[in-house]
Formats: C-alpha cells, sequence, structure tokens
C-alpha cells in the first residue's frame, strides 16, 4: 500500500495485462568497429500474432536522433558490422519469409539475400 502527504491511502492500480502490451525492451546492440555508430533493436509484443515484432535502429553517435532501419511487422536478429562501419547485417522475418538483409550506410540502400 502506497501513503500520500495526507496520510491516506493512495488509489493507484498494480499492473495489469493491458500494460504488458506498451512494454518495449532493448534486445540487441552492436556498436561499429569504428565506434562512431550503434545499431540496435528494440522489442515489443503483437497481439495480432500472440508473438513479438522487433525493429532494427541505427544511430550516429555524434546526433541526436536514431533512424528506424526496418518497417511494418518484423523480427530482426543477428546484427553485424563489416569492419569498415559502412554496411550493417541482420537476419529479417516478416510474413513474406527470412532473409538476410545487408544495409548500406553510404548509399542508403538495403540488399536482401
Amino acid at each position: 500500500m502506497l501513503v500520500n502527504e495526507e496520510n491516506s491511502i493512495d488509489p493507484r492500480r498494480g499492473l495489469i495485462p493491458e500494460d504488458l502490451m506498451q512494454f518495449r525492451w532493448l534486445d540487441e546492440l552492436a556498436i561499429s568497429p569504428d565506434g562512431l555508430k550503434v545499431a540496435y533493436t528494440i522489442r515489443r509484443p503483437e497481439v495480432q500474432s500472440n508473438g513479438y515484432e522487433t525493429h532494427l535502429y541505427l544511430r550516429v553517435l555524434d546526433t541526436p536522433d536514431a533512424q528506424r532501419l526496418t518497417l511494418n511487422s518484423c523480427q530482426v536478429s543477428s546484427i553485424a558490422w563489416n569492419r569498415d562501419s559502412t554496411q550493417l547485417a541482420f537476419s529479417h522475418r516478416d510474413n513474406e519469409g527470412t532473409s538476410v538483409r545487408v544495409y548500406s550506410l553510404n548509399e542508403n540502400t538495403e540488399k536482401i539475400y
């Protein structure tokens, strides 16, 4: 029980199942070899599939904003940089299947294998 300043009981509710659907958490993190960028995945519950959705983000460390690299409902894992920090590879799964994707930072393009 919580007590507020007037010594009365605080009517705050506890955690309910709907709250769990709002959770987001960092799943994977990969710092680029040059130390200037970070790629990471954010996982969240997904109601329709009764599973999880995971998206890939990229942030250049001297900028305040991150860029989301994936769209729609998908799951991303196994993120890895190439040696010169210009490409980012990852496993991608969505309703169309599973693939390995390579995102080129210089060209802002993605190749699908």
